[in-house]
């Protein structure tokens, strides 16, 4: 698992830290502060998809508040690579709206993980 302050996410961001993920073996990629609104998130999860594989996950939050209000930070992301997504149960986002804590929960055969 490996935790990245992204500020934000463009497509080349991306691109590196997927690199990153395979050629470290890196099976989950918590992304904090990524911003992906549902626009990006299609795009994203095309590229995720196209070099992890057809099973893996992206998992994205973004802020719900509308307009100048939304706050320029938080937004959390979780890419699950092939290996993990099969093992993943369950996720769940903050109900301030802000996006600043999100959480995962995975099973493995003797324990289940919560991040």
């Amino acid at each position: 698992m490996l935790y990245f302050n992204s500020n934000g996410m463009d497509g080349f961001k991306l691109t590196e830290l997927l690199t990153v993920m395979l050629l470290h073996s890196v099976d989950i990629l918590v992304l904090i502060d990524a911003r992906i609104d549902a626009p990006l998130h299609r795009v994203f999860f095309t590229k995720i998809y196209t070099i992890l594989g057809q099973r893996s996950k992206l998992l994205s939050s973004f802020s719900s508040i509308p307009g100048a209000a939304r706050p320029c930070v938080g937004g959390n992301a979780f890419v699950i690579n092939e290996r993990w997504s099969q093992r993943f149960v369950e996720n769940s986002l903050n109900p301030s709206k802000l996006c600043l804590v999100d959480s995962i929960t995975k099973k493995s055969p003797l324990v289940l993980f919560y991040y």
